[in-house]
């Protein structure tokens, strides 16, 4: 019979801000992520799921790389990263190199549900012919995860733990505060 595990507790936690607030709302968000999570592990939490869906006009989300790098640094200095999984429901992952890059900042699991959505939506409209949405998304995690093996070989790397939080890419643009911070 399977029983939810006890051991395992999630949060959620929504990566975004108000538009209005300008570069110091932002920077207040930014802030604000770090302090919740560290709350709802304090709380017990095991899984830390960073979530940028709920944008509307009022409401614009924080980029996921940058929660993610954000958040799992912030845990690391305070002596947490260990106890909590991060997990990133973001709209943001419809390639490889996406997905890469959020698991080597830190991200445990990844739920891509706008590239999944988009992908049912064009099975339903027969763009697939007769392939069901169920076989077309499970066709694109088949894809996602021959890739991030092809990644992490290229870098490298023979295991998702050893990759996991490596931080295996260089930055390129930003500025310096950033990179650090993330």
């Amino acid at each position: 019979e399977d029983m939810p595990d006890p051991a395992f507790k999630s949060a959620r936690i929504r990566c975004v801000f108000p538009r209005s607030g300008g570069v110091e709302g932002y920077e207040a968000a930014l802030k604000l992520l770090c302090d919740r999570a560290e709350a709802v592990i304090r709380k017990g939490a095991t899984l830390l799921v960073l979530t940028d869906r709920g944008q509307d006009e009022e409401t614009v989300p924080i980029p996921m790389l940058q929660a993610v790098g954000l958040i799992h640094h912030h845990l690391i200095e305070k002596g947490m990263r260990m106890r909590a999984s991060i997990i990133a429901d973001t709209g943001t992952v419809l390639d490889v190199h996406t997905l890469a890059i959020l698991i080597s900042f830190g991200t445990s699991a990844v739920c891509p549900y706008l590239a999944c959505q988009a992908i049912r939506a064009t099975a339903l409209s027969g763009e697939y012919g007769s392939t069901t949405p169920q076989k077309a998304v499970a066709r694109f995690f088949e894809a996602m995860e021959k890739g991030l093996l092809k990644v992490m070989a290229k870098r490298g790397v023979s295991t998702l733990r050893s990759y996991c939080g490596a931080q295996l890419f260089t930055a390129i643009g930003l500025g310096r505060k950033l990179v650090k911070q993330c």
